[in-house]
């Protein structure tokens, strides 16, 4: 298949067969982008079909995670993180929840690989996890609240106490992320947050307060996050994990 034909064909996605498919998605892994004509040619997916997006998501899988199961407990919420991504949701933002070992990580994960993969977004995305957000402030002070947290923002395992002393004064710093986070997000509505948690929303109500949690409830939806199922650790053991360009450091503050 010649490079224009591959072109042609990228504009019929939703009625390729399943070997194009592969095809698409292994070329675009390498070369997200070609020049025809002198022209740059982005070949990662731009559309906001639904039905091509999770097709591509479902071989994306396939193709690189065969060991995650796509199944019933976990079909909702990648529908919605669908819909966030062709910008066909209430809200840009979710909160994945669901009892320990459900898949909330590894799911926010590997969708956040497909994005930068696959979807011709978010290729600046920040991560943290209890233990490394904790490290980074104790880094660097306060200006670790003027850092970007870039057009995709991920938190993983919110609810987790990540209050801490610096220099005599208690920090939450995930209550002072929250109201970052809101601040851009009110010059930029497009921005998506995704976060995890085991926790009930009673509990991060306590946690959190109702002004923090009136924030993060505008910025993502909370009802549709929810994992069902038993713990995936007890089945069958994922031999890939994913490996995502998030970045790391200060770099690119907003403005």
């Amino acid at each position: 298949m010649d490079k224009q034909e591959f072109i042609q064909r990228m504009s019929t996605l939703k009625t390729e067969s399943d070997d194009f498919i592969e095809k698409y998605i292994l070329k675009i892994k390498d070369c997200p982008a070609i020049y025809e004509n002198r022209e740059q040619v982005i070949l990662r997916y731009q559309g906001d079909d639904p039905d091509i997006v999770s097709k591509l998501f479902n071989t994306y899988c396939r193709l690189f995670y065969p060991d995650y199961k796509i199944d019933e407990s976990n079909q909702a919420v990648i529908n919605y993180l669908i819909n966030i991504a062709v910008k066909k949701s209430d809200k840009r933002g979710i909160i994945i929840r669901g009892n320990v070992g459900s898949g909330k990580t590894l799911l926010a994960l590997i969708w956040v690989s497909f994005l930068q993969n696959v979807f011709n977004e978010y290729e600046f995305c920040r991560y943290y996890t209890p233990v490394n957000i904790i490290s980074q402030f104790m880094e660097a002070g306060y200006d670790f609240f003027t850092w970007s947290t870039g057009m995709l923002l991920l938190i993983d395992d919110i609810g987790i106490n990540t209050e801490n002393n610096y220099y005599g004064n208690k920090v939450n710093i995930i209550e002072q992320i929250i109201y970052s986070r809101y601040e851009l997000f009110k010059r930029n509505p497009d921005i998506t947050t995704i976060c995890t948690t085991n926790l009930i929303y009673k509990d991060m109500v306590e946690l959190y307060g109702e002004r923090v949690m009136s924030r993060l409830n505008e910025m993502t939806n909370w009802n549709d996050g929810l994992l069902v199922g038993n713990d995936r650790r007890k089945g069958k053991v994922m031999k890939i994990w994913p490996k995502n360009n998030f970045t790391t450091g200060s770099n690119r503050l907003w403005k």
